[in-house]
């Protein structure tokens, strides 16, 4: 549900909060977009050339993007 009770007071889903490992993130989707690019950054930086965000534009987008190291 995104938790709506506590986004809209302006906190984070408890789920972006309480992830251990920071891999779950919440905004908007130009700031997700801007996270994704920078994560793909260091991944081609890394060696992964074909890294890429997965967000189809063909389908309208989705609800969720993936930062793939082979895209």
């Amino acid at each position: 549900t995104l938790c709506v009770d506590r986004v809209s007071v302006g906190q984070e889903p408890a789920c972006v909060k309480t992830c251990p490992t920071g891999a779950i993130h919440f905004g908007t989707k130009k700031e997700m977009l801007e996270l994704a690019e920078q994560r793909v950054a260091k991944l081609k930086a890394r060696g992964y050339e074909h890294a890429g965000v997965y967000n189809p534009e063909g389908v309208g987008g989705t609800h969720v993007m993936y930062v793939l190291h082979h895209a």
